[in-house]
């Protein structure tokens, strides 16, 4: 199984695309996974949206730091609830798009 660790800070505007993005990607391609959003401490309505993502979907988790504690901490705490044999981490604008995973397979 693929766990993918997103870390989210005030990303309620670009999580919803992101989300979508990677649970279609992942889901045409059959894989197994698990989406991982750790909210590090948002002010805005990411938890929301990270409530919507989760809502019906028993592959979708969530780490919610209370307060902000940087990036690095946000991931490690996703990777620490992380079951995949594999984990992928990216960042929530998809910097790296969600389709260039088979080049991190080979």
């Amino acid at each position: 199984m693929l766990s993918v660790v997103i870390p989210c800070y005030n990303e309620e505007a670009r999580l919803p695309a992101t989300v979508d993005a990677i649970k279609k990607y992942l889901g045409a391609r059959g894989d197994r996974y698990e989406l991982i959003l750790a909210d590090d401490g948002s002010v805005d309505g990411t938890q929301k949206v990270i409530a919507a993502a989760m809502a019906g979907a028993s592959n979708v988790r969530n780490v919610h730091l209370v307060q902000n504690r940087g990036k690095g901490r946000a991931l490690a705490e996703g990777v620490a609830i992380s079951k995949g044999d594999r984990v992928l981490l990216t960042d929530a604008d998809l910097s790296t798009p969600i389709e260039e995973l088979p080049k991190l397979e080979t």
